[in-house]
């Protein structure tokens, strides 16, 4: 998300962020928090499918010094390709702690697929040490 255009801005505009209080409480350090678990099961059907493959949701909850930041929801399925690259997370849904409906960021995989294997000539396969 750092390296996406406009997500880092996003992600920073719907979590709450602690006072100065608490920061200055710490000695000015910012000790981030992860707490996986809260509502793990099965993802009833949806507009969220992957064929032939059964989706879960997992929450999240992140808290900096303590002091909860953002709420998040993971659409999981098993990592197979070609989701192994993303550990088979297929979508993040993320909140402020305090919900509403006028903040919220949803991301979603829309498409992925396996890599083109290309087989090297036999010459490069004895050739290498």
């Amino acid at each position: 998300m750092q390296s996406t255009p406009g997500l880092s801005e996003i992600l920073w505009d719907i979590s709450e962020m602690p006072s100065v209080w608490p920061i200055v409480k710490h000695g000015g350090k910012i000790s981030p928090g992860f707490n996986f678990g809260e509502d793990v099961g099965e993802l009833p059907p949806t507009s969220w499918t992957v064929p032939g493959r059964q989706l879960y949701h997992m929450g999240l909850a992140v808290s900096l010094n303590d002091q909860p930041t953002l709420r998040a929801t993971l659409v999981v399925t098993s990592p197979r390709p070609p989701l192994l690259n993303t550990a088979g997370i297929i979508g993040i849904l993320a909140r402020p702690p305090a919900g509403g409906p006028d903040k919220r960021l949803d991301i979603q995989i829309l498409a992925a697929h396996r890599a083109r294997v290309t087989a090297l000539p036999v010459a490069a396969i004895l050739a290498s040490p």
